[in-house]
C-alpha cells in the first residue's frame, strides 16, 4: 500500500524553525495558491514554497477531495 505522506526531505539549514502553507491540491482549473499561514521567519517561508513547487502533484494524488484547500506543516530542524 502506498504512503499517504510525502517523502521526507533533507535540507541543511543554519537553525531550527517551521512554516504552515495552505494551498490548493492543484487540478486543470486551479492552481496551488499557496499561502503562508504562520511561520520562523522568511527564510523559512522560502524553503517551503520551494518544496511545495517541486511536487509532482499528478503522482502524489488520485483523487481530488471535496475540499481541495489543505495545510501542510513544514518543519526544519539543523
Amino acid at each position: 500500500m502506498a504512503s499517504k505522506y510525502l517523502d521526507s526531505i533533507l535540507i541543511n539549514h543554519d537553525r531550527s524553525g517551521f512554516c504552515i502553507l495552505e494551498f490548493n491540491i492543484p487540478s486543470p482549473s486551479q492552481s496551488l495558491n499557496p499561502k503562508v499561514i504562520m511561520s520562523s521567519g522568511n527564510s523559512f517561508n522560502d524553503i517551503a514554497l520551494s518544496i511545495l513547487r517541486t511536487i509532482n502533484w499528478k503522482t502524489r494524488m488520485k483523487s481530488n477531495p471535496a475540499n481541495n484547500r489543505v495545510r501542510l506543516p513544514v518543519y526544519f530542524k539543523n
